[in-house]
């Protein structure tokens, strides 16, 4: 069996991860890079923003009563429920990781981290069991659409909620909902099984069995600030300046309406999952030709979108984990920095040929990804328009299956 394939069982890797573990297998990916100790710093209870988090306040911004910066995630609980036992758990979630009793507040005319002490979390709990059952899960997604729409204030709110919808006796959803600002896809994954974890251990009088953590999101934004800056980052920068250039702005498509004058941030979402027997094909077909799971979806979407627009030369983004330090896996935070991957069609390639130019690509983005995606446009010189965003507007995302209960 493919070595990386042994390790993912048996540590039950992300996608993020084993792209990267897969990587250095194939003796793609350096080891190192810009990777250093995070030490803790003196003040806990400010920091200064990380890059992303940078980017983020400035759209928040621009849009201030907007909610396109929420991200959520649900957790179902089947079997008998205590209340309070998740409010416990909840509590000792939210003590664990400082980026949940974090507030971004203007100091001086920064914006700066500033960290609340911890209190009592208090869970919203709705009700649908007097609903007919055909009923209740409708009910649940106009809920959830709802709640999730909800804007937060950076400087006053807590930058969470958690709430609870109670379907039947034994079922009930919890609803993680944060502010982009300070959490991401990862972050959502490790508030859930944290709180499933906790919840079972409390709700059986034991103790945690969660490790306290070495540092802290805070950690991270000044040791980032500290090391990606000078010569330590311009060889990355040189990197994608190169890899950027002449890169087109749009990919165009056959649309059918114009394209409206500015974003209204109005839209759909459409979730594709594969069948079994097709991931265990494609997996072979990784294997064969020494690449990753992702490498081949995002190839497969370049070559779609060549053939919708006929362009040769396209650029598609991707959520890049960038928590390739040991001691920041663990933590809830905005780690997560949007990559640009550059295509080039020419010549009408076979797959195969063309997925060996996508794994060397690959490889090189990963080994300069610590630049944040705002940084890029800004030293890039990416012009900004009202009606799209800047680099790309096609992004790929790749999640794991979840387990339904806890």
């Amino acid at each position: 069996m493919h070595q990386a394939s042994r390790l993912s069982r048996r540590t039950k890797l992300s996608p993020d991860q084993q792209v990267l573990l897969e990587l250095r297998l194939h003796g793609g990916l350096a080891d190192g890079g810009l990777a250093a100790k995070i030490e803790r710093r003196s003040d806990q209870g400010i920091a200064p923003l990380s890059l992303a988090q940078e980017g983020q306040w400035l759209l928040q911004q621009r849009f201030p009563d907007s909610a396109m910066l929420n991200i959520f995630r649900t957790l179902r609980l089947t079997g008998p429920f205590d209340l309070g036992v998740l409010e416990l758990a909840l509590d000792e979630v939210v003590r664990r990781h400082d980026a949940l009793r974090t507030n971004i507040r203007v100091v001086d005319g920064i914006p700066l981290q500033v960290i609340r002490p911890p209190e009592p979390v208090s869970v919203r709990t709705i009700d649908l069991t007097g609903l007919p059952a055909a009923e209740r899960r409708p009910e649940l997604v106009r809920w959830l659409r709802k709640r999730t729409a909800e804007p937060f204030d950076l400087a006053q709110d807590a930058l969470f909620r958690f709430d609870l919808v109670e379907m039947s006796e034994e079922d009930h959803i919890v609803l993680f909902n944060l502010h982009h600002i300070v959490g991401d896809g990862w972050s959502l994954g490790v508030l859930a099984r944290e709180t499933s974890s906790l919840y079972k251990s409390i709700g059986k009088g034991r103790a945690s069995r969660l490790p306290e953590l070495s540092q802290q999101y805070g950690d991270y934004a000044a040791w980032q600030r500290s090391r990606l800056r000078g010569d330590a980052i311009e060889k990355q920068l040189s990197f994608w300046r190169a890899r950027l250039a002449n890169a087109p702005e749009t990919i165009e498509l056959p649309y059918d309406r114009p394209r409206p004058r500015e974003r209204s941030f109005r839209g759909a979402q459409s979730s594709v999952a594969l069948a079994r027997p097709l991931v265990a094909r494609l997996r072979q077909l990784c294997q064969r030709e020494q690449t990753t799971l992702f490498m081949v979806m995002i190839g497969a979407l370049a070559a779609l979108f060549h053939r919708y627009s006929g362009a040769t030369d396209l650029v598609i983004g991707s959520p890049v984990a960038n928590r390739g330090l040991r001691e920041i896996e663990p933590l809830i935070g905005l780690f997560m920095n949007p990559a640009a991957f550059r295509f080039d069609l020419s010549g009408d390639p076979p797959f195969r040929e063309f997925l060996g130019r996508v794994r060397a690509d690959a490889i090189e983005v990963f080994n300069n990804q610590d630049v944040a995606f705002e940084t890029l446009v800004h030293e890039l010189g990416v012009p900004r328009h009202a009606d799209r965003a800047p680099l790309f507007q096609v992004m790929l995302v790749m999640q794991p299956p979840r387990a339904a209960a806890a």
